[in-house]
């Protein structure tokens, strides 16, 4: 029997397996185990007053065990169409932007809105479908936030995946429902190798306009205006996609704000890639920090995703308006072998040889580092 034989009849036999044999001493953070049919119970399925978003994310091949780790990531919530926190929000968005009430009410602010007064669902463990077999994920967190690694031999994430025009393979799986629920809530891992080259882009003044230095425009951008992308960007990362880059969208816009965000690079031709936004918590929210970077966070991101794939270069987009120069400077001292690139869009009009990024590179060969005002500047980044 070949080792793709046995790959696919361990994975039969275990899916076949009952709930209850394996249930007992499931954990968080245990490797999860998968079933030929989802568990039931209450806190096993979801509830037709819930709302399931899975974002997009990734996986990656072990080059010691052979396998894939799978990232799943997703949110599950009740949409409240009218609360204290609503009321509450509403008031610092009154205060902050200066506006009237007729301008907060409009269709797109009150969708925006929306997302930021939903009640999380805690506690509760969704079943989702992977080819054949249903894997029961972990407790939703307090946030409603589920994550958990699947870990699969690499015939069978070969079966399961399936290839685009641009070579790029990923692995699409769906929650699994009551058999009255209609509803799908699907989510998509892109299989990322273990060689090649990676983008990890900001997003806010990097490749949407957002004018994070001024606190107003910031949220009249965020709450009441189409999402604009920065001109040429969406071409040049197209581009970079065709030469077999893949890409990992790295913000400090929070979570609530996923499907705009999924809108607008979609709808603006950027390449599909996993994203990585910030937690935040609504019910402590003032004006202030609604959308402030939480530099952080963001780097233990990006330290993370460089870990994860020490055979890869990475080319790091960022904006001058925050602190991307000084967290990419950061990475590149301590990845040195992985950075190929650091590309600053330089909206504070600052000189490369100036006090701020001659701090931020120290180190740093400014031969790596291209500070753009235009998108045409980095056509040569990816030959």
């Amino acid at each position: 029997m070949s080792e793709r034989e046995i790959s696919r009849q361990e994975l039969s036999q275990s899916a076949s397996e009952s709930y209850a044999d394996r249930a007992a001493g499931l954990s968080v953070g245990d490797e999860l185990q998968p079933f030929a049919e989802p568990p039931s119970g209450p806190l096993n399925s979801i509830r037709p007053d819930q709302k399931l978003l899975f974002f997009p994310s990734y996986g990656r091949r072990d080059a010691v065990t052979g396998q894939w780790h799978l990232h799943v990531h997703g949110w599950l919530f009740q949409p409240v169409q009218s609360s204290i926190r609503r009321r509450a929000l509403m008031r610092v968005l009154l205060k902050v932007l200066k506006l009237d009430r007729e301008s907060l009410e409009s269709d797109r602010c009150r969708e925006r809105l929306s997302m930021f007064l939903v009640a999380n669902s805690r506690g509760t463990r969704v079943p989702i479908r992977l080819g054949p077999a249903v894997y029961l994920l972990p407790p939703s967190f307090t946030n409603g936030h589920l994550r958990e690694t699947l870990r699969l031999a690499d015939d069978a994430v070969t079966d399961l995946s399936h290839q685009d025009a641009l070579g790029r393979r990923s692995v699409n799986f769906n929650a699994v429902t009551n058999k009255a629920d209609s509803r799908r809530f699907g989510g998509r891992i892109e299989l990322v190798p273990e060689t090649g080259l990676s983008v990890i882009s900001d997003i806010d003044d990097t490749i949407k306009v957002s004018e994070v230095s001024r606190r107003r425009e910031l949220l009249a951008n965020t709450f009441l205006r189409d999402f604009r992308s920065i001109d040429g960007m969406s071409d040049i990362y197209g581009r970079w996609a065709e030469r077999g880059a893949r890409f990992h969208y790295v913000s400090a816009s929070p979570w609530q704000l996923f499907e705009p965000l999924e809108v607008f690079l979609g709808r603006n031709g950027f390449p599909p890639g996993s994203m990585h936004l910030r937690t935040i918590r609504t019910l402590r929210m003032r004006g202030r920090e609604l959308l402030a970077a939480r530099n952080g966070a963001k780097r233990r991101v990006l330290d993370h995703l460089l870990q994860e794939f020490p055979g890869r270069e990475f080319v790091l987009c960022g904006d001058s308006g925050q602190r991307d120069p000084e967290i990419y400077g950061e990475l590149t001292r301590k990845y040195p072998d992985q950075i190929r690139c650091i590309c600053i869009h330089n909206i504070t009009g600052e000189s490369l040889y100036g006090p701020r990024f001659g701090q931020a590179f120290r180190g740093v060969d400014r031969d790596q580092v291209i500070l753009f005002d235009t998108a045409d500047e980095l056509q040569d980044v990816i030959p």
